[in-house]
């Protein structure tokens, strides 16, 4: 299945993966599928396969580092415009406390 636009599909999958990264949630496997989507999303990116290659390379020892990289690419990627998708999660993510908002999310067999 393709995306409708390659390019925010790819940008948003990116960013994900980058938020994972920051918070250590991201594990490898996950992380290598980026390089797969970007050859079957957007392949004629060479700027965006080289920020996966950095990516993926510091990935293992720097986490916070490689996914804050990945954000910094995708705000000034001009293959899809993230930059207020990214300021707007940012601001999101900034402004959680921690304490679940829902009943569900203290169940330990749904959230572990």
């Amino acid at each position: 299945m393709s995306p409708r636009d390659p390019a925010i599909a790819f940008g948003l999958r990116a960013m994900s993966m980058a938020f994972k990264a920051k918070a250590h949630r991201l594990k490898m496997l996950e992380a290598a599928q980026l390089t797969s989507l970007h050859q079957d999303w957007i392949p004629e990116d060479m700027e965006a396969a080289l920020a996966v290659i950095v990516f993926l390379s510091d990935l293992h020892m720097t986490p916070v580092k490689a996914g804050q990289g990945l954000l910094t690419f995708l705000t000034s990627w001009s293959g899809a415009d993230m930059a207020e998708t990214l300021r707007a999660t940012e601001t999101r993510l900034a402004q959680q406390t921690g304490v679940p908002e829902f009943d569900w999310q203290t169940r330990a067999d749904i959230c572990g």
